[in-house]
């Protein structure tokens, strides 16, 4: 029993990015057990690199020799957001999906985590395919479809999901997640609500419970349990980084109670940093609060660290490139907004493209603009996967054969 439950450890991936354990997939995984008996020696080295901030670079050294050290170290890496040393051992483990039941689907969202759309679109709905009726396969299909800007697709395959597993909580977060996207704040909540009923201890559910009600303004609500969850989960930095924007939205809510909510976010802030010193978006949330105090020597210093361990974090270089043109560094300043802005019109430009495409899916000139305009933009994997979804509907064009031959081997380049 102890050994099933390191299993479906192993196979857990949190929601909104990284899915959580799903009970229904044990069934799938027996057969790994046994090639698992040879490699624990390995497996517990990866388990003890987990608990410490040297554990990618472990990671990067092992040379792994079994499918579950692969999928251990390949989880590593994509959680810490180092794609380039995890799609190595990602293009192992589809050999491994080949014989292993259960893998293809794993690997999918892996695939989709590192960008690589083409791959995890073709694993996903080859899985899809054989079990038609299978939640975990469903419910990561829609994410990545939601990726791809096919919303409605997206959605239905959660509502499916929901469907045919009714007692499962994993269809309900990921319906909560596209109402959240569609701003449907309290559908999210009642599905959250769904979910915490039938998985009480699943403290991430509540954070995302925490959340919805921060959006909906319930400050007070969220609050309270977000204090319950960190006294419950002391060492969980998700959880103090949650209270921390639920504070600062507060104080943006409450100009009377501002600068007390600041102060108590910059607590949790660092206190969550301790925890998980890497997170760039722990020192962005402490940039916003001492930027709110008044204090932009501080400011600064949590900008850059942010700027450091992620350069295209989201609203962060707009603010310190604003910051540093305030403060007399001129140069740099209008660099880092010319490059938000830059980043801002290229979103807008594939949100647009992705868009027109959506709503003209019979259009097969529309649909070879789209595949293009991917492969101008350095889209490659979205290029990829719109031209075979191109080819399957339009057989036989080498024209697009030959394109498709090209991008695959300047993908690998």
């Amino acid at each position: 029993m102890d050994r099933k439950r390191r299993l479906f450890a192993l196979l857990g991936i949190l929601a909104l990015g990284a899915l959580a354990s799903l009970p229904w997939q044990l069934k799938q995984w027996q057969t790994l057990s046994k090639e698992r008996a040879k490699t624990a020696e390995q497996e517990t080295h990866l388990r003890e690199l987990a608990l410490n901030k040297e554990a990618t670079e472990s990671a990067r050294r092992l040379v792994t020799n079994d499918p579950a050290s692969r999928l251990d170290a390949a989880q590593l890496l994509v959680r810490a957001g180092d794609n380039k040393a995890a799609r190595p051992l990602l293009r192992q483990l589809e050999d491994d999906s080949k014989r292993i039941p259960g893998m293809a689907s794993i690997l999918g969202d892996l695939y989709r985590q590192v960008g690589q759309v083409d791959r995890a679109h073709n694993l996903l709905t080859a899985m899809l395919s054989t079990s038609p009726n299978d939640p975990v396969t469903l419910v990561r299909l829609g994410y990545l479809e939601l990726s791809l800007g096919e919303q409605a697709m997206g959605a239905s395959r959660f509502k499916k999901a929901q469907e045919v597993a009714p007692t499962d909580i994993e269809p309900l977060v990921a319906g909560a997640f596209y109402q959240d996207k569609e701003r449907n704040y309290p559908q999210t909540q009642k599905l959250l609500q769904r979910a915490l009923a039938l998985e009480p201890e699943r403290w991430m559910t509540a954070v995302l419970l925490a959340e919805n009600l921060t959006k909906q303004r319930r400050f007070d609500a969220a609050l309270a349990q977000l204090a319950t969850l960190a006294q419950k989960h002391p060492g969980e930095s998700q959880i103090l980084a949650q209270q921390a924007r639920t504070l600062l939205d507060a104080a943006d809510a409450q100009p009377e109670k501002a600068t007390v909510l600041r102060q108590q976010a910059i607590a949790a802030l660092e206190a969550a940093a301790q925890l998980a010193p890497g997170d760039a978006s722990l020192a962005f949330e402490r940039g916003r609060a001492w930027k709110a105090l008044g204090n932009d020597d501080n400011a600064l210093k949590a900008w850059e660290e942010s700027y450091r361990l992620k350069s295209n974090y989201p609203r962060l270089r707009g603010q310190l490139g604003q910051l540093l043109l305030r403060r007399g560094q001129t140069e740099r300043g209008r660099q880092l907004l010319q490059d938000e802005v830059t980043a801002e019109k290229a979103r807008t430009d594939f949100s647009v493209q992705v868009g027109a495409v959506v709503q003209n899916w019979k259009d097969a000139r529309a649909r070879r603009r789209f595949a293009q305009w991917c492969a101008d933009h350095q889209q490659i994997p979205r290029a990829i996967l719109e031209w075979e979804r191109f080819l399957r509907d339009y057989p036989g064009d080498t024209l697009v054969e030959k394109e498709i031959e090209r991008l695959k081997k300047s993908e690998i380049e």
